[in-house]
């Protein structure tokens, strides 16, 4: 088994941005999201330690008061938060090879 004395020590963040920036400045190995972790990664601040990715069922979602949906800018945003979402996946499917037992569908 592991020995898990000590695993509580060190940093606690609740901000998964600050936890990437704090990896970065050097403080330790983050675990978190590729999308908070890329401009480091593409940098040269971080570096993977191990080839793959896993997928997350956790998910963002985007909301606003119902009588403001259909507002232009609403659906620009909307629009804007899609395609950056689609490129994203596309660049990642190309730069990272899933963890074994994992597909690109679950």
């Amino acid at each position: 088994g592991i020995d898990r004395d000590g695993l509580d020590a060190g940093y606690d963040f609740s901000d998964s941005g600050l936890l990437i920036d704090s990896a970065a400045l050097g403080h330790g190995v983050a675990l978190g999201s590729l999308v908070l972790a890329e401009r480091h990664l593409r940098e040269g601040t971080l570096a993977r330690p191990f080839p793959g990715a896993m997928k997350c069922e956790e998910a963002y979602y985007a909301v606003c008061l119902e009588r403001q949906s259909g507002r232009p800018a609403v659906t620009s945003l909307w629009d804007w938060l899609i395609a950056r979402g689609r490129a994203f996946n596309e660049r990642l499917r190309a730069e990272v090879a899933p963890v074994d037992g994992q597909t690109d569908d679950g």
